[in-house]
């Protein structure tokens, strides 16, 4: 029963992943960083890996994301510190072992859409 929420969980970031990609032209994201306590379930991270099809990095000390995010913000905005966000974030310390989506299998992408399809057909 847990797997199945998990995997609900997972199903549902995908779909806003491609959201973002549609509607919005977000470039992708081909790395997620994850924080907070599911984080700390490697079962959970190569589920969401495996749906969305994109690598997790576990970023170190998550319980401080907040306030190092707003630091870097900070940093770039009094500018001379750094000179964007993306310098900024190559200084965020992420675990050294990612987890990488297992190959591509199209039951995760027919389960997608059928969810996706039911919807937003109602």
């Amino acid at each position: 029963m847990l797997k199945a929420v998990y995997e609900g969980i997972a199903f549902n970031l995908r779909w806003i992943l491609e959201i973002m990609d549609k509607r919005y032209h977000f470039p992708p994201l081909p790395v997620l960083r994850v924080i907070g306590g599911g984080s700390h379930s490697d079962e959970w991270m190569q589920i969401i890996a495996d749906v969305t099809q994109r690598r997790l990095e576990k970023v170190s000390d998550s319980q401080m994301c907040g306030a190092v995010g707003a630091a870097l913000i900070a940093a770039v905005g009094l500018g001379g510190v750094y000179p964007d966000l993306a310098a900024a974030a190559t200084k965020v310390r992420v675990e050294k072992k990612p987890l990488r989506p297992a190959k591509k299998t199209e039951i995760s992408t027919t389960l997608c859409l059928t969810i996706t399809n039911s919807f937003t057909k109602t």
